[in-house]
């Protein structure tokens, strides 16, 4: 009689394979030095994430990674993911970015900056909703228990944190997602206390310093 012993798993190289699947999906082969530093640093691991890094050294990706992955995930029971930005152009441009990688993957992106826009409706039609973080106040106050059905909130632009105007809109915001148990993954390209930002969320941080293209100073 012959047993047969199931086959031995690596943790690390089922990561891997995670990863690259992930990549693959969204429609790129690899990735570059900041966004593999954030993977290996915990990206994709269920705790609040902290990505420093130069502008335009890829933390759209990194995005879109941590919410297919969250997408994804068996546990997820349809909470929803919510891109907060700072303003309504870029809002937009994150619009076309997010739809244009995951609309072919069976998963709606929708819009919601607008005052008229519906409160219930915005969260409940789509499963990214991309929203300034004014809108995401606005959302909160006049419906407190939407927050429930928020899984994973992306917060661009953190550093507006510092934002005399604008910064204590942001900071409210964040601390009604942490009161309400969201998992939060926030990006900046010029946060200099990004450990102490780490610590105020209960989370892990990356710092990287990778630039695709060489920044002149003149």
């Amino acid at each position: 009689k012959t047993t047969f012993l199931p086959m031995s798993t690596n943790p690390v190289q089922e990561r891997q394979e995670q990863v690259l699947s992930l990549v693959q999906k969204l429609g790129y082969a690899s990735l570059n030095p900041m966004q593999q530093v954030a993977v290996d640093g915990g990206l994709l691991d269920d705790h609040n994430f902290v990505v420093s890094s130069p502008t335009a050294s890829g933390k759209t990706l990194v995005a879109l990674l941590k919410t297919l992955s969250y997408l994804q995930n068996p546990a997820r029971d349809g909470k929803k993911v919510v891109y907060v930005v700072p303003l309504r152009a870029l809002a937009k441009e994150k619009l076309d970015q997010f739809q244009a990688k995951l609309s072919p993957l069976g998963y709606s992106v929708g819009l919601s900056t607008g005052d008229l826009d519906s409160q219930a409706d915005s969260l409940a039609l789509h499963d990214v909703l991309i929203v300034t973080s004014e809108k995401i106040n606005s959302i909160l106050i006049h419906s407190p228990a939407l927050v429930e059905k928020i899984g994973l909130a992306v917060i661009d632009e953190v550093h507006l944190l510092d934002d005399e105007e604008r910064g204590s809109t942001l900071e409210v915001v964040i601390t009604k997602l942490l009161l309400g148990s969201v998992r939060l993954l926030l990006l900046s390209a010029t946060i200099p206390n990004y450990e102490e930002l780490t610590k105020w969320i209960n989370g892990k941080s990356v710092k990287s310093t990778y630039r695709p293209v060489k920044l002149r100073k003149c």
